[in-house]
């Protein structure tokens, strides 16, 4: 069974779906923005991946699971060519 917001549970790391509120059209949580994101539980990280809206042209009801996994897919795709950098070494 999901929790509530949690559209995928695993080992290693969670998605999530959180309400935002459209405060540009004075829309509350439930009709505002959905933000998707994943937390690393072995990585302490938060990664966004992505946000729609519930209402308008672009409006979605739900992500559906298919979504949500090529989402996924994205995120280690992109993962894997990322550069680390520390932005510490500029300041010094």
């Amino acid at each position: 069974m999901r929790k509530k917001g949690r559209l995928l549970n695993e080992d290693n790391f969670t998605i999530i779906k959180f309400r935002v509120p459209n405060s540009g059209q004075k829309l509350s949580k439930k009709e505002g923005f959905r933000l998707i994101y994943l937390v690393h539980k072995q990585r302490e990280e938060i990664t966004f991946l992505y946000i729609y809206p519930k209402r308008g042209p672009q409006g979605l009801i739900t992500l559906k699971n298919n979504d949500i996994i090529s989402l996924l897919k994205d995120y280690v795709d992109e993962k894997q060519d990322l550069v680390s950098h520390d932005i510490a070494d500029n300041w010094g």
